[in-house]
Formats: structure tokens, C-alpha cells, sequence
């Protein structure tokens, strides 16, 4: 048997075990059927209504392109944007990068700024640092 399959076996003892005390020492009154109210809520938020956006059409080319680079400010977009900047700069010279720091808050808090790069931008990357 592998470390593994034994030690969830061995998890499984102990809890069949732990449940056989324990039903032995609570007092029959605890353990026997009594009439009792159960509420089931529904676990589903409410749902807004979203308009929906159709996808922006490929670029050909990212020359001259003007391209938003979004950082949430977590640890991995920090460190993942200086890398994806040099290689486009590499790839294609006349591409203009702008970055901005747009901090992981509530939507509503960064929606002016969300809308700013989309209105400056040709094309956007949003560096997720999670």
C-alpha cells in the first residue's frame, strides 16, 4: 500500500471510530430521532443583467498599436509585466505601451479608470497576479 492510500485509511478508522464513541457517550435523548425543522436556502446570488460585448477583431499587427498594460499590483503581475513589455518591444518596435495600476478593489471603485484604458487603448493585456 502506497503512504498515501494508508494514511486516508487510516483517517477513515479514526473518524468511524471517533463517531462510534461519541454516539456511545451522548445521552439517548441526543441520539434519537426527534422532530425537527430544516430550511433550505437557495444558494444562488442574485443575477444582473450584463450586456453583452462581442469580442475586438484580432490585430494584424501590433505596429503603431497603442496597448493598455493593466497590473492588479499582486506579487506575479509585478513581476511578470517587465518581461512581457521587453519581449513586445523586441517583437514589434513601433508598438506604444501605457501602463496603469488598477489595485484588485470592488468594480464600481475602478470602473473610471477601466473605462480611461479602454478609450486610450488599441488593445489591452491585464496582468493577473494571482
Amino acid at each position: 500500500m502506497g503512504t498515501k492510500r494508508i494514511r486516508n485509511s487510516l483517517l477513515a478508522a479514526g473518524f468511524i471510530t471517533f463517531f462510534l464513541t461519541s454516539m456511545m457517550l451522548l445521552p439517548k435523548q441526543a441520539v434519537s430521532a426527534s422532530p425537527f425543522r430544516l430550511t433550505v436556502m437557495n444558494p444562488q446570488a442574485e443575477i444582473k443583467e450584463i450586456k453583452e460585448v462581442p469580442p475586438s477583431p484580432r490585430m494584424r499587427s501590433l505596429d503603431g498599436k497603442k496597448i493598455g498594460l493593466i497590473n492588479n499590483t499582486k506579487l506575479g503581475a509585478t513581476m511578470l509585466q517587465p518581461e512581457i513589455e521587453k519581449t513586445m518591444r523586441e517583437l514589434s518596435p513601433k508598438v506604444k505601451l501605457k501602463s496603469w495600476i488598477i489595485s484588485h478593489v470592488p468594480f464600481e471603485e475602478k470602473s473610471k479608470a477601466l473605462k480611461e484604458v479602454a478609450q486610450a487603448s488599441d488593445g489591452v493585456i491585464l496582468f493577473l497576479g494571482d
